[in-house]
């Protein structure tokens, strides 16, 4: 099967490939302009020995090894036009991150004996991270390009890192009990978007308005926050999500209305809050 894939604006003609048994059609790949392969097997859990089958294809651009597991990936020195990485399951080799100069887009499940040395490529702008194991930010300083950043299921109580990342556009973290402060959020002088899921141990919202790039937040699953006063000093706010169980603790929200640049406010309405479901959808279509 052949499909077509849009990542930031970049476009990507992708290919499902097993590479255990399929022969690649080299003519027929160059008739229909792929440039991409994604890893597929009739097993929604298997593990290749390696992915040298896929060495036919020359300029590969994207590759998607999805969820499954590999004996070796040392193949992937040879991609020296590898663009965009997706790789959710687990290697038990290096995986040779640092010879892909051309990389530019990583969603990666993390895994300190075989992933470090994605930490020696700093050409990456988009980098999706699960799992990573470290208690701080200091490893990523390395990528000074970075525009988008996500973290899921981390230990990192900070992200000092992005003060070194002039051109960082959004950061998302999820799934973080150690978190317990934002204040690190003052260095983010480019973030105009942020997201927060389910880090339910923050205790300094309010350091978010000290961010005054701020079009866009994104609050899910993140207990009780005290109060959205922060949001008035944000002076580019546009968009407020507060979803999930997340509440909020004055239930002062109709405030917020008098911003004057919010455009779209959401959040589920409790009986303790100022404000009633009519009142948020009026100035949502207003």
């Amino acid at each position: 099967m052949v499909f077509d894939k849009v990542y930031f604006n970049r476009n990507f003609r992708f290919i499902n490939i097993n590479p255990d048994k399929e022969v690649v059609d080299i003519e027929d790949i160059r008739r229909q302009e792929i440039d991409s392969v994604s890893i597929t097997h009739d097993a929604i859990k298997h593990k290749f020995e390696d992915i040298k089958n896929l060495n036919s294809i020359s300029n590969i651009r994207g590759l998607r090894l999805n969820s499954y597991d590999y004996k070796s990936l040392n193949e992937l020195k040879n991609y020296s036009s590898l663009e965009y990485f997706n790789f959710l399951g687990k290697t038990d080799e290096v995986i040779p991150f640092s010879q892909l100069n051309s990389l530019w887009c990583v969603y990666l499940n993390y895994n300190k004996k075989t992933c470090s040395s994605i930490f020696q490529n700093k050409n990456i702008e988009y980098l999706f991270i699960d799992n990573y194991s470290g208690d701080s930010s200091e490893e990523f300083n390395i990528f000074t390009e970075a525009k988008r950043i996500g973290l899921v299921k981390t230990k990192i109580f900070e992200f000092e890192a992005l003060k070194y990342m002039p051109s960082l556009e959004h950061l998302g973290i999820s799934y973080n009990s150690k978190m317990t402060s934002l204040k690190w959020m003052e260095g983010g002088k480019s973030l105009n978007s942020i997201g927060f899921q389910n880090c339910k141990n923050i205790e300094d919202w309010s350091s978010i308005g000290n961010v005054s790039s701020i079009e866009k937040i994104i609050i899910e699953s993140c207990g009780e926050i005290p109060s959205l006063d922060f949001l008035h000093q944000l002076p580019n706010l546009q968009e407020v999500r507060i979803i999930g169980t997340t509440s909020i603790g004055d239930g002062k929200i109709k405030n917020l209305m008098d911003h004057k640049t919010i455009k779209y406010l959401f959040l589920p309405i409790k009986k303790e809050y100022d404000i009633k479901l009519a009142d948020l959808e009026d100035f949502n279509n207003r």
